[in-house]
């Protein structure tokens, strides 16, 4: 009895509960049918978009924006004007490139996005093509800078072409114009007179790049190069500078690992990269694939600079800093073969403080030709050897000269270029040439410019050389452009 009497009072509250909540969402049902469906219009809104120049020539425009979106999720179209003539209408990609341009002309060109509903935004940027210049003499002195305050720094791979014009790629700095890009790679050609013909911006964004390097391989049968740079690699049209296919490598490097050397062997038409693990790539030129992959010996090196002998074995060198000095050598396929060392002191030097090679050098003899300088007193050092490690020179005695970078010239002789470290920062760049037993036949330095280094050096048919330097930054001086200057036929300025 006593349980009864203590549940019927909580039954009746839960009885007028129910008949509350049941009365009431009858009554709200009620009042939601009466007043109907209510909807309110929300007026269609275009997100901004922001527009970029990719590339250009002397007639020449290529450029591109970011999608517009439509807060309705309407269809949203473009037309495209130039100095506010409407060119083009009705376009739904994000990329165009206006053709038949006068040189050296500045133009406005403005992108107006327009959805279904007729709701439209514009976007403007001024930009300009190329322009010719007339040179009567074929010794010249040019400075580039592309686009204002900007700044061409870093690495200068060159490549010149058959008619002795150039393709370059430079890193464009501008942190102003670029926000959250403030580096980006740039191509452009050259003609022999050191005109521009046209240039393209190569974005670095979301890409694995390393800005501390990069690596171009020309082939002028398919008109196309290839530029390397991280684990990237990109392929453009020489002809006019169009982007043809970029690829990444992240699949088959190490998470820190990046390509450090780049040997284009024209004879297969493919690219043999050297990385900073220590391994061996093979890749298709044409279509960019990777043909074989070797890591076949464990040692800790960057490998800095390849070379292949007639029969298409390989001999590289590593980015170390030691008192030996160490080549590899491997079969076509990457297989290793053998190991060389070399004792890079000099006779009578007391200070070791290591020794490293820059590159190296192979002649139609096979014979090698290794340089590199001693890290205490900045002085030359350089060997002779076999294709089995005989060495047949040496340097035996201190030289003040730096190498950064050579060639064979057309009679088969050693062009070596660097610097030469005067006291303290001050330093001025040179040109040597020795013949095949390393005797030294010219030298050329440009005492009268500002303090200056050689970033790349080419050499024309008639003896004349191409050379592509920046100056140093001083508390005196600063000069960012990137500067070609073109020689006489003995070198001279």
């Amino acid at each position: 009895m006593k349980i009864l009497l203590d549940i019927k009072p909580h039954f009746f509250k839960l009885i007028t509960s129910f008949l509350f909540l049941t009365l009431f969402f009858n009554c709200t049902k009620k009042e939601i049918v009466e007043r109907g469906d209510e909807y309110k219009e929300e007026t269609e809104q275009l997100q901004n978009s922001t527009i970029q120049i990719n590339s250009a020539g002397m007639d020449f425009i290529e450029f591109e924006w970011t999608p517009v979106i439509s807060s309705a999720f309407k269809k949203i179209e473009y037309d495209l004007y130039l100095n506010n003539r409407l060119m083009v209408s009705g376009v739904t990609s994000h990329k165009y490139t206006f053709i038949h341009l006068e040189e050296g002309t500045d133009y406005e060109i403005k992108v107006v996005a327009k959805s279904q509903t007729d709701k439209k935004i514009q976007i403007i940027t001024n930009t300009k093509t190329l322009p010719q210049e007339t040179v009567t003499s074929d010794t010249f002195y040019k400075e580039f800078q592309i686009f204002e305050n900007t700044s061409l720094t870093g690495f200068s791979p060159v490549s010149k072409l058959k008619d002795e014009g150039h393709i370059i790629i430079r890193l464009l700095q501008h942190p102003s114009r670029y926000a959250y890009e403030s580096f980006k790679f740039i191509a452009f050609r050259l003609d022999r007179l050191g005109n521009v013909l046209w240039y393209r911006l190569l974005s670095t964004n979301n890409y694995p790049v390393d800005f501390s390097s990069a690596a171009l391989a020309v082939n002028e049968t398919l008109n196309q190069a290839v530029i390397v740079s991280g684990k990237v690699l990109w392929k453009i049209n020489i002809n006019n500078g169009q982007h043809v296919e970029i690829k990444d490598l992240v699949s088959v490097f190490d998470e820190h690992e990046n390509i450090s050397s780049v040997k284009y062997t024209s004879s297969t038409n493919e690219l043999i990269i050297g990385t900073s693990n220590y391994k061996l790539l093979k890749v298709d030129f044409q279509s960019l694939g990777l043909l074989w992959k070797r890591d076949t010996r464990e040692f800790n090196g960057v490998i800095k600079s390849i070379v292949t002998d007639s029969k298409g074995n390989m001999y590289y060198i590593f980015a170390n800093e030691s008192n030996t000095i160490t080549v590899h050598k491997a079969d076509p396929e990457g297989k290793f073969i053998k190991e060389f060392k070399f004792d890079g002191s000099l006779n009578g030097e007391y200070e070791h403080f290591g020794y490293g090679m820059n590159f190296i050098l192979i002649d139609k003899e096979d014979n090698l030709y290794l340089f590199g300088k001693n890290y205490y007193s900045y002085s030359l050092r350089y060997f002779k050897f076999s294709t089995e490690g005989q060495l047949h020179l040496k340097n035996e005695s201190y030289s003040e000269f730096q190498p950064t970078s050579g060639f064979f010239d057309k009679n088969g002789n050693i062009i070596l270029y660097g610097i030469i470290q005067g006291f303290k920062i001050n330093f001025t760049s040179y040109i040597n040439t020795y013949d095949k037993n390393m005797n030294r036949i010219n030298l050329l330095t440009y005492d009268k410019l500002p303090m200056y280094a050689i970033s790349a050096l080419t050499q024309n048919s008639n003896g004349s050389f191409n050379v592509f330097l920046h100056y140093a930054t001083t508390y005196t001086y600063e000069n960012n452009n990137f500067v070609y200057i073109r020689t006489r036929e003995n070198g001279t300025l």
